[in-house]
């Protein structure tokens, strides 16, 4: 079942979606930001010209759950914010639709953009290591390994994206410490202890920097 996240919704349009998608779990969030647990592959639609405080509360909390399914994030923005926002924009894996929200534009972005299978993965191997996102698990040859919970954010995005080079912008969005975003100067400090702690247990992450850009993890 999918479940769809949107701000300050209007009523027609969620009398609408209801009735043109009535198996769908659909939260509307205003005012406040409910307690959300994400079970299921989830769009998020956050107005940022009437709940910006609410939108980055939202990121923030989704930000922190490793969760079982994945999450696409779609800012609804102005023509000037989308001129102003698009290239920070392009550096994450959040996408931009213009605004007024509408039903048919919302089912279009979910229908014409699935969420990819790589990220509905809740358990990884790599050579002697296997992480268990569901579990908090990590392990090397059978023997756990503790890690921090921001090194095992990273050790998941970045096993969920290998191939694939993230921007450190991306990753201060995708990283959480303490409910709190990492700072992007801090991110290769994260880095070099996630590797400092695998490799302790004989694991060397395919893990390279890319220049003016962050990092990718080989194939």
């Amino acid at each position: 079942m999918n479940t769809i996240v949107i701000s300050d919704p209007q009523p027609q349009l969620l009398i609408e979606l209801v009735r043109k998608r009535p198996g769908w779990n659909i939260v509307p969030v205003v005012d406040e930001v409910p307690e959300l647990v994400i079970a299921d592959p989830t769009w998020v639609f956050l107005d940022w010209q009437s709940s910006a405080g609410l939108g980055v509360e939202i990121i923030k909390r989704l930000r922190l759950l490793v969760s079982a399914a994945p999450v696409q994030f779609y800012l609804i923005l102005s023509s000037d914010q989308a001129r102003e926002y698009g290239d920070l924009l392009k550096a994450t894996n959040i996408q931009m639709i213009l605004a007024p929200l509408d039903v048919s534009r919302l089912l279009a972005c979910v229908d014409s953009d699935p969420l990819p299978n790589n990220l509905d993965a809740s358990r990884f191997s790599l050579g002697e290591l296997f992480v268990d996102v569901r579990a908090y698990l990590v392990k090397v040859g059978g023997q756990m390994v503790s890690l921090s919970p921001t090194e095992f954010q990273l050790l998941v995005y970045f096993l969920r994206c290998r191939g694939r080079a993230i921007s450190r912008a991306e990753l201060v969005l995708a990283v959480m410490r303490n409910g709190r975003e990492v700072q992007e100067r801090s991110i290769d400090v994260w880095v070099s202890r996630l590797k400092r702690s695998l490799k302790g247990h004989g694991v060397v992450l395919p893990l390279r920097s890319v220049k003016g850009i962050g990092y990718v993890m080989d194939e």
